[in-house]
């Protein structure tokens, strides 16, 4: 850890649906950082570097190093003060590491947006998803970190997440936060839609749907989400002449997704791939069972079965017509040989029933031959 002492910064500025946020990342430890710019003044932006150089300081980490494009040029003399050097970029370059930053935070805003039950919302909104892109990223170790276990906001931070403190509420969960209150006939409870938890889990971040602004608080009651909270969201978005579409810019208002269409992928735009759990994906396995076949005969048979598939269907009214001929030659031919042997049967009955007749006239012939000869012995 002392080997990663000092920081280099990566710093720009991204806009998202038009609200500006000055956003960070440190080389090595990969921590990074979004505040919201209320202007695009020096003077503004200098605040939240003093704010980020002193997060680190208070870990034992300083900030020598801060690289950026053109536009960080003007405040070269501030920012000397924070004992920090500043790199200036060429001209038309990007900083990598904070530009692939940036898509990692566009990737997870988006589908808040689409899990969002709003079609229009305030700015004080729009920073809520992009804090809680940029908390949830900072809370798992990466694989370009330092660590294989600490994450970075456990680094820099000292921020633990646990489940049963930081995952009490879903996203955009609609909740009644509890309020101080006395004797009066004021309201206890303020409707309020949920965003992400605090840094330690006590607590979590609202949107106030009377005033539209933040609201943090460790008491409240889930309730369904009613018509009418959706409807005042829009109303408060239509009053703060908020952005109606979802848009990603530099400072420059010029879309980030052209911007920066050439980037390499990296860690976090990999996809993800469902594996079983439990069970060993190792290909070397296979083919030590017995039983084991190749996929390729079995792909070869499939595609043999859809082509012959494919036949069958094209000529199945030509298949139906063989069938019925089929089977009527076959009906003909069953009679036929079932006629023959009946008949054959048949004869083979009348040939049996004639040989008893037969035998049955000679006995009665012979019965009567020796009966005369009986009777000629008598008399």
């Amino acid at each position: 850890m002392q080997h990663y002492r000092d920081i280099t910064l990566c710093v720009d500025v991204m806009k998202v649906a038009t609200v500006p946020f000055l956003m960070t990342i440190c080389k090595h430890i990969k921590f990074g950082s979004a505040g919201r710019l209320l202007d695009m003044t020096n003077e503004t932006i200098i605040k939240h570097f003093k704010k980020i150089v002193g997060a680190y300081s208070i870990r034992g980490f300083k900030v020598t190093i801060m690289i950026g494009d053109g536009q960080f040029e003007s405040m070269r003399g501030e920012i000397c003060d924070l004992g920090v050097h500043l790199h200036i970029v060429a001209n038309n370059k990007h900083v990598p590491d904070v530009e692939r930053y940036q898509r990692t935070v566009k990737d997870r805003i988006r589908c808040d947006w689409a899990l969002m039950p709003f079609k229009h919302v305030t700015p004080s909104v729009v920073a809520q998803l992009v804090y809680r892109a940029v908390f949830w990223r900072n809370a798992f170790p990466l694989k370009t970190g330092i660590s294989r276990t600490l994450s970075p906001g456990e680094i820099i931070l000292n921020r633990k997440v646990s489940f049963s403190s930081h995952c009490k509420l879903v996203p955009f969960q609609y909740v009644h936060t509890h309020e101080e209150h006395d004797n009066s006939m004021t309201p206890r409870t303020v409707g309020a839609i949920a965003f992400r938890p605090t840094g330690d889990g006590n607590a979590h971040i609202f949107i106030s749907l009377q005033t539209g602004r933040a609201l943090t608080r460790s008491d409240w009651t889930e309730l369904p989400l009613p018509d009418d909270a959706i409807d005042r969201m829009h109303t408060l978005a239509r009053r703060a002449k908020a952005a109606t579409t979802l848009t990603f810019t530099n400072r420059d208002n010029i879309d980030l997704d052209t911007l920066y269409a050439d980037l390499d992928r990296d860690e976090d735009d990999l996809s993800l791939t469902a594996l079983t759990a439990g069970v060993d994906d190792d290909d070397t396995d296979d083919e030590d069972d017995d039983d084991f076949e190749p996929t390729s005969d079995s792909d070869s048979e499939s595609g043999s079965e859809s082509d012959s598939d494919d036949d069958d269907d094209s000529g199945s009214e030509d298949d139906d017509d063989d069938d019925n001929e089929a089977g009527e030659s076959a009906g003909v031919q069953f009679e036929h040989e079932d006629g023959e042997s009946a008949g054959v049967q048949l004869e083979h009955e009348n040939e049996q029933s004639e040989g008893v007749q037969s035998a049955g006239v000679t006995l009665n012939e012979e019965n009567n031959d020796e009966r005369m000869n009986l009777d000629t012995l008598s008399g």
